[in-house]
């Protein structure tokens, strides 16, 4: 019957929800973590079973998690600088000139695709003055 979809998900929230992953990271840290992740989407996730509907539907809703996992790391390892809840021990400041943008995800091929695009700022009608996290100071 295979491997209950919970066990997985309790594997995926084992990577995810350490300090240094979701609260202070790094890029040691991050790397680790998808190494992790890679192994559970590779070895793991095929294993699982489900013996019905219900679990049908867990299974479906564990591999959405893994890859929402997975993008969330690689999009933190892209992302250097610290802004609001992201904050990168070993890029502490927030960076206007470079990351004052979106990052954009794409699948093709079971393989995700990041990019960036510009904040549109010109396009909104209140330009933000202050950030969220201007209201906190980071550790040094």
């Amino acid at each position: 019957m295979g491997i209950p979809p919970k066990e997985v998900l309790r594997e995926i929230q084992e990577v995810i929800f350490p300090y240094d992953i979701s609260i202070l990271k790094n890029e040691r840290s991050l790397k680790k973590a998808l190494d992790k992740l890679e192994r559970i989407k590779e070895e793991l996730i095929p294993q699982m079973g489900a013996k019905d509907a219900h679990y049908l539907m867990k299974l479906m809703e564990v591999r959405s998690i893994a890859s929402m996992s997975e993008l969330y790391v690689r999009a933190s390892l892209m992302r250097t600088e610290s802004r609001a809840g992201h904050y990168r021990e070993d890029y502490p400041e927030r960076d206007d000139k470079n990351w004052l943008c979106w990052i954009i995800a794409s699948q093709k091929e079971g393989r995700f695709d990041l990019r960036t695009e510009p904040l549109p700022i010109a396009r909104y009608r209140f330009k933000a003055t202050r950030f969220y996290s201007d209201n906190f100071t980071f550790p040094k």
